[in-house]
């Protein structure tokens, strides 16, 4: 659904619409309806000429001032009209109209229901309402009456419209197609007639888009009454250039903008409190040659419009005005004849001239505009500052309605400069002449205040009424920050302070209300208050609990308000680490009102918050009343048992349908390839003492003594500045496993309340910094599922975690991120390009790679952070600061060192502080996430990589430390089959060792070996197989051959299927049993490792030895994941190449489409190891492997799938690492 805005218009403000015949319905039927908010009233719509007689009948409809609504008919020389008994139409709340002639009777429709109405008339019904005139909104030309407030959905129709259909026209569910519909003027930002008539209106006065909370609401059978106001997510995105102090934007100068004598416009939309220059042209200097311009705020409201020549001036000086109220306001100044005339918001102002010269003045000169100073004047503008233009005629006030509505086109008449400053200062008109940002200067999202007020009337007999308001935007059951929610009983008291008896729940948000539980409320008309940014996506769901046949009413209601329901749907719900709580239970949304938001189970959600952050049994009995009254209990129940409420919250908004955030996107960026931990940890390093220092540049910043992640992240919360790190919150039992750690784990917490897990330490260690916040997010899958067994939340979801590894730092607003496959630990991460193996206990070095994004792209990865964090608490709030970090990353060791490791033992750092920003070429750049906790998977790095696949012609290029996703392993397959001879695709995973080699990194081998076995025994790429058992056969036995892998299983469920040519005998050999396929010399499929050799070595390290190859040989472990294709698309960042990295686990990847940068990453990759192009990857590691040069070095080596593991590892690797088909874990 589209965004909704609706028209405020104020004294003087009026939309006109052109005469049509088809709003001329003689003494027929007709309609006329409309959505408004007021507290004056007046005329909402008309069509009367002042003049009576022949022609000049008509109609119009008004609020009169005492509420009474009337609609009056006229044919010129007499009246009909109807008018009701007085309502609260003027209450300061939404309400709809409809007023209907049917058969000569009029009929007033108030809120959808049809009010008592008392016909007054001169003349009998029905009248000829026929004319030529125009149809005037917001007032009236013959009765004057002028409407205050705001109006939407302004609807006209040729016929009399039923109960049902006016409904619709409250609730946005009018199409064109409507039969009868001959005007609809929705004010979506525009004034467009979505009739088929097409007959848009004109503004005239002062007239202004507002954001409308869209709502709809019943009150019906059984005391049952529902409404839901919601602020959709896609609300229009607008940009402004927010100007601080010492801030200004420089437009050059141009020969455009000499005026002379003559006619000219500018034009401004600006929000401040403090005022100044808006715009100026005109140089410090005087004398001839330098005349000029500028137009001003002055800091009492005043505005100033000034000439000059150079010798004297003309100005113009306005009454003072609301301009300084911190709200959106339109200022054109514009000189005509001379004269100048000042418009605001759109209506011409009255002005006081003062000169020392008579007008008009030359005004030309060589000098630049400013915009938000004066060069002259030296009047700072602090504010936002959108839509600036320049014109070298003067505007009339049509014209000047159009710069206030987003309406300019650079092909208008006379425009000379227009500087949209949506994110970027280009000159959109046909002069082009782009500015600068001097000073601090930045953009923000321009972000409009909505509000909406709404009553609801409660019935007596009424058990229960409950609401809550949420951020849409949130995975989880979240507070939306800015927002304001005021509730008041009929009698005008208000729910303001939180509550927790036995007859109300409130919990409170600041001053807002967040959600509340009242049994037995009071009688009549409750009022709701909400108001919020525009920026965030609210909604407001209200409902009571009905007297009887709960589903029903709530069912048949709601079906009405939305049209369609959908199927009910069966959920497993698993408490986290309460298996007692699950529970499994059906519903249908018409049972909790799911289809307009969150119900009572959010409102459960709330107060397990606000019991889990006191550190209190959750108990709200109000609550738990209302939810057995609608039959939700054991869900309340359900979610009160989470002991973390963003579990729980996470849950209950995917199950009621709202909730699911958006996930990735593209944008434009730098990026800079970085490989290994040399280069990264320094830039992390120089990132956080950026942030602590409050700006990149080297000057003032040193390096600290013990440069560890901790003492950096307490370096900036003593600078006050912010940090904020989320981690894995790691299962118990794969710590235990991973680390052996099952006999003292719990003894320890039990003992001295030590948690062993290396993220819950880091927690530890960082606890108690005022400005650092420091959370641990628990991941859970949600659709593990087969043949039999439920869809939800399963039972093993331990499996899965949150695998991003992701930091953003912004200072003073500028921004870069950092993603890739680094984990914050040192020493094991901090490798450098020559893997020297330090670590001689295993001789393993770490590659990984990671990229550095600068530009708009941030904000994607940043929007990643801020639903992650979102998700770790009911409530998290937003960063608003402009300096500060964010860190996200699967394990980090609080004391990792960030530099060489010297540098943390009392040495000086030898690697200085660089400023890593830089000027790099923007390129498009995807954001890409896996994620599985909701009932809609995403898995857009393995969507990429397929298409990528498909796509490519020259080579395909996998680096990681393993590949065995089915899904890559069929697209590789079906690819070869098409593949040119020359085509290349290469698979760099690490070498086994002879017994080195971790279990779940054989584990990793084991399923290694059946992936490439697959990919080969599906081409013409092999000679000869051995299997188990003594099974071999060569490529040239077979009559025919193919693997066969079953839908939607794993390539260990994988068969070998050939014919020989001998006797036309078959076979069919299962893949586990795969013990070596030989390949093609300098073929398509190339299996390969990164290895160093050593000049010398201890002989009796035998398990640290290669299997096949030289003694001397050590492999170098990979744990980057890096993909690159055709040197157009490459992808780096935290996902693996398996299932479960690109279908479970959370994972961010990130992925740059340009040729050049492409080619630039694959050069810079292959040469690290010591190859240059993928077609002569064969021949040099063959050659490296066979002739390694003497005093050693990185290389590439052939990997021999028989040195695979072949037997399958023990059961808890399958449990840690669940690269296995979830399916069979269940």
């Amino acid at each position: 659904m589209e965004a909704d805005y609706g028209i405020r218009i104020q004294q003087e403000g009026m939309l006109t619409v052109p005469s049509n015949n088809a709003y001329n319905f003689g003494k027929g039927d007709f309609t006329i309806t409309v959505l408004f908010q007021t507290t004056v009233g007046g005329t909402i719509i008309s069509r009367k000429p002042a003049e009576g007689g022949t022609g000049n009948g008509g109609w119009w409809l008004i609020l009169r001032p005492n509420g009474v609504i009337q609609m009056n008919t006229d044919d010129g020389f007499g009246y009909y009209k109807a008018v009701s008994e007085p309502t609260i139409a003027l209450d300061g709340t939404w309400h709809s109209v409809a007023a209907v002639r049917q058969n000569g009777n009029i009929s007033i429709f108030f809120d959808g229901i049809s009010i008592q109405v008392t016909p007054e008339s001169s003349k009998p019904t029905p009248l000829d309402v026929s004319n030529s005139h125009r149809v005037v909104i917001g007032y009236g030309d013959q009765q004057q009456l002028q409407f205050v407030g705001i109006l939407e959905d302004v609807s006209i129709w040729n016929r009399a419209l039923n109960q049902a259909e006016i409904k619709r026209t409250m609730f946005n569910k009018v199409t064109p197609e409507d039969p009868g519909l001959v005007g609809f003027w929705e004010m979506n930002r525009d004034f467009d007639d979505t009739s088929p008539t097409n007959n848009p209106a004109t503004p005239i006065g002062p007239v202004s888009w507002v954001p409308v909370f869209h709502c709809v609401w019943a009150e019906t059978v059984n005391a049952y009454s529902y409404c839901a106001i919601d602020l959709h997510e896609n609300a229009v995105t607008d940009y402004g250039a927010k100007i601080y102090d010492h801030g200004m934007i420089i437009i050059p100068p141009n020969p455009a903008y000499n005026f002379d004598k003559g006619d000219f416009t500018v034009t401004a939309l600006f929000k401040t409190t403090a005022g100044g220059m808006i715009i100026s042209r005109k140089p410090a200097e005087g004398g001839s040659g330098n005349g000029g311009w500028w137009l001003h705020l002055r800091p009492n409201g005043v505005i100033q419009m000034n000439t000059d020549d150079g010798f004297g001036y003309y100005k113009a000086v306005s009454e003072p005005t609301i301009a300084l109220d911190g709200k959106w306001h339109s200022v054109a100044g514009v000189r005509q004849n001379g004269n100048i005339s000042i418009f605001f918001d759109g209506i011409s102002i009255p002005v006081t001239p003062e000169s020392s010269k008579p007008t008009p003045l030359d005004i030309s000169n060589s000098h630049r505009v400013v915009i938000g100073y004066g060069d002259q004047q030296q009047l700072q503008f602090v504010g936002i500052l959108e839509d600036v233009s320049i014109w070298n005629r003067a505007l009339d006030r049509g014209d000047i309605q159009r710069t206030r509505f987003n309406e300019v086109s650079p092909s208008d008449p006379g425009l000379v400069g227009f500087w949209q400053m949506d994110r970027n200062f280009d000159d959109a008109s046909p002069i082009h002449n782009n500015g600068s940002a001097s000073g601090s200067v930045k953009f923000v999202e321009v972000a409009h205040q909505a509000e909406r007020q709404q009553t609801l009337k409660i019935e007596s007999g009424t058990g229960y009424l409950y609401g809550v308001v949420t951020d849409k935007s949130k995975s989880g059951v979240s507070f939306p920050e800015d927002a304001l929610v005021k509730v008041f009983r009929p009698d005008g008291t208000q729910l303001n302070q939180d509550s927790n008896t036995d007859e109300l729940f409130v919990q409170m948000n600041g001053n807002s209300v967040w959600a509340f539980a009242v049994k037995n409320p009071q009688v009549g008309d409750w009022k709701f208050a909400i108001e919020c940014p525009t920026s965030i996506p609210v909604l407001l769901s209200l409902q009571t609990t009905p007297t009887g046949d709960v589903p029903q009413t709530i069912g048949n209601t709601l079906q009405e308000l939305y049209g369609e329901v959908p199927a009910a749907h069966t959920r497993v719900f698993l408490a986290r680490g309460k298996r007692e709580a699950l529970a499994l239970f059906s519903w249908s949304w018409s049972d909790i009102g799911k289809w307009a938001g969150i119900t009572l189970a959010a409102v459960g959600a709330v107060v397990g918050g606000a019991a889990v952050a006191a550190g209190a049994a959750i108990a709200s009995p109000v609550v738990l009343g209302a939810s057995a009254a609608v039959a939700v209990g054991s869900w309340i129940t359900n979610v009160a048992l989470v002991n973390e409420v963003s579990s729980g919250s996470l849950q209950v908004a995917d199950k009621m349908g709202i909730g699911k955030p958006t996930f990735g996107g593209s944008g434009q960026g730098s990026f800079h390839f970085i490989i290994d931990g040399e280069a990264y940890f320094p830039i992390l390093r120089d990132l956080l003492l950026a942030v602590r220092a409050g700006h990149y540049s080297a000057s003032g910043i040193s390096i600290p003594d013990n440069p560890n992640f901790e003492n950096l992240i307490e370096g900036i919360n003593k600078a006050g500045k912010k940090a904020y790190v989320i981690m894995w919150d790691t299962s118990e039992i794969q710590h235990m496993m991973e680390n052996n750690d099952f006999l003292k784990f719990h003894l320890r917490r039990w003992l001295n309340g030590k948690d062993a897990r290396r993220n819950a330490q880091t927690i530890e260690a960082l606890k108690g910094l005022q400005n650092v916040e420091v959370r641990l997010q628990i991941y859970h899958a949600y659709r593990w599922w087969k043949p039999g067994v439920p869809e939800g939340y399963g039972s093993i979801l331990a499996l899965n975690s949150q695998h991003q590894k992701i930091a953003i730092v912004s200072v003073n607003d500028v921004k870069c991120a950092l993603v890739g496959g680094f984990n914050i630990i040192t020493p094991a991460y901090f490798d450098d390009p020559s893997h020297p193996m330090h670590d001689h206990s295993n001789f393993h070095a770490w590659h990984d790679c990671a990229v550095l994004l600068q530009g708009p792209v941030v904000d994607i990865v940043e929007k990643e952070f801020d639903r992650r964090w979102g998700q770790t608490a009911t409530n998290a709030a937003t960063v608003k600061e402009g300096t500060y970090a964010k860190i996200a990353c699967w394990q980090i060791n609080h004391d990792s060192c960030l530099d060489e490791q010297e540098a943390c033992k009392s040495q000086p750092s030898k690697i200085p502080y660089q400023d890593r920003t830089t000027s790099d070429p923007k390129y498009p750049v995807d954001v890409l996430i896996t994620n599985s906790e909701f009932s809609e998977p995403v898995a857009q790095v393995q969507n990429k990589l397929l298409d990528r696949i498909q796509a490519a012609q020259d080579y395909i290029y996998f680096e990681n430390f393993t590949f065995h996703d089915v899904s890559l392993i069929k697209s590789i397959i079906s690819k070869l089959k098409s593949a040119s001879g020359n085509f290349r695709c290469i698979i760099l995973i690490p070498h086994p060792t002879k017994g080195n080699d971790h279990e779940d990194q054989r584990g990793q081998f084991y399923l290694c070996r059946m992936a490439l076995a697959a990919m080969l025994l599906s081409t013409s790429e092999w000679t000869n197989a051995a299997f188990k058992h003594g099974d071999t056969v060569t490529r040239e036995q077979c009559q025919s051959w193919k693997v066969n892998i079953p839908e939607d299983k794993p390539v260990e469920y994988a068969t070998f299927d050939y014919t020989l040519k001998s006797d036309g005998s078959s076979r069919s050999l299962p893949l586990t049993d795969v013990v070596n396929v030989v390949p093609i010399d300098n073929g398509r499929l190339i299996f390969t490792s990164p290895v160093r050799y050593f000049e010398s070595l201890n002989p009796n390290e035998d398990k640290f030895q290669l299997p096949g190859l030289n003694k001397n040989f050590r492999s170098i472990y990979v744990h980057s994941k890096v993909a690159i294709f055709d040197d157009q698309y490459a992808l780096i960042g935290s996902a693996n190449f398996s299932a479960r990295s690109l279908k479970f686990d959370g994972e961010c990847s990130v992925g740059v489409n340009n040729p050049t940068k492409a080619r630039e990453i694959r050069e810079q990759l292959f040469s690290h190891w010591g190859v240059n192009t993928p077609q002569n990857w064969w021949t040099i590691m063959t050659q490296f492997a066979d002739s390694p040069p003497i005093k050693g070095g990185v290389g590439v080596v052939p990997l021999s799938i028989q040195t695979l593991n072949s037997t399958p590892p023990i059961w808890a690797w399958d449990y840690i690492t669940a690269v296995v088909d979830p399916s069979d874990l269940l």
